[in-house]
């Protein structure tokens, strides 16, 4: 017996269950209730995590649990969240939630970083701060320490870089 997949049928239900005879005739169909429950994999914490620790073999477990009261974005693959990040403290033995892990950020607010302009085979590097934090390839806001103090947007290349398209 098997349901298909995607049915929804967790908890307290009714299933008919109809009885043949040896030539496949149906003699009888009686309703029984029963309780369907559910098992799946779930991540969770060995130890208490800090806001930006990084998820490893070492702090998380793949735990078989009933599915019962688990909402469906912790159901993560060990794979896919190890490497990331926390982002805030997370209590020993919580189950992960896809919203409580995050891509590291390469750059963080407030850094010292190379603002790189470039324009047509021409570039200048300048001293600058990271606005926003941010992952690879992603625009964030920057301060050049230049005179005019001015606010750029570029996209992150590296952990000490921004590149900024020049304008004039």
């Amino acid at each position: 017996f098997y349901f298909p997949e995607g049915s929804n049928v967790l908890g307290r239900t009714i299933l008919p269950l109809t009885f043949l005879n040896t030539q496949g005739r149906q003699l009888n169909t009686v309703k029984i209730q029963t309780e369907v429950t559910g098992k799946a994999y779930y991540l969770q914490t060995i130890r208490q995590l800090k806001r930006r620790d990084k998820l490893t073999k070492n702090n998380i477990k793949a735990v078989l649990l009933s599915t019962y009261g688990k909402p469906r974005d912790s159901q993560l693959v060990l794979t896919d969240v190890l490497g990331k990040e926390v982002k805030s403290t997370i209590a020993k033995n919580t189950i992960l939630s896809s919203w409580m892990v995050q891509v590291p950020k390469v750059i963080r607010k407030g850094q010292h970083i190379i603002v790189f302009l470039e324009k047509a085979g021409v570039s200048l590097k300048l001293k600058g701060v990271a606005l926003d934090g941010g992952v690879l390839k992603e625009n964030i806001r920057v301060k050049v320490n230049y005179k005019s103090h001015r606010i750029l947007q570029g996209e992150v290349i590296n952990e000490t870089t921004v590149r900024v398209p020049f304008m004039y």
